[in-house]
């Protein structure tokens, strides 16, 4: 049998890579480095899970020397549905655009039981862009 590999600690100030995604340790807490002095913090473990990526977990005390430079939502691509109504949404660069075809899943290729039911909190942080009527 393969053993699962278990990630480093990172305990300490550390330089990480622009675009490294972390969690800090027994938190829900998910940030990505943005550059070598700053970070974003995911709006939301929902947010950090639709970019597909894993994170390294680590301390505070390793990303101290990185300022918080604003937050990040949900990946560009996503399908958000909104848990209170309803309303499903595409998400495309910070902007939600409410589907209102079934064909936009078809055509498109996404599956309407995979879209991520999400708070209103996180549908307010996205600006509201036009409706998707119709899909070519």
């Amino acid at each position: 049998m393969w053993k699962r590999k278990q990630n480093k600690l990172y305990d300490k100030p550390l330089k990480f890579p622009k675009w490294t995604i972390i969690n800090i340790l027994d938190t829900d807490e998910y940030y990505m480095i943005w550059n070598q002095s700053t970070k974003k913090k995911f709006i939301s473990k929902r947010a950090y899970e639709s970019w597909g990526r894993k994170a390294l977990i680590v301390t505070k005390e390793s990303i101290v020397n990185f300022k918080l430079f604003g937050q990040l939502g949900f990946r560009s691509g996503s399908v958000v549905e909104y848990f209170a109504t309803g309303k499903k949404y595409y998400v495309m660069d910070d902007v939600l655009q409410e589907i209102t075809t079934p064909d936009f899943f078809d055509v498109l290729g996404y599956n309407i039981n995979d879209c991520i039911k999400v708070s209103l909190s996180e549908i307010d942080f996205h600006k509201m862009g036009d409706q998707i009527r119709e899909v070519i």
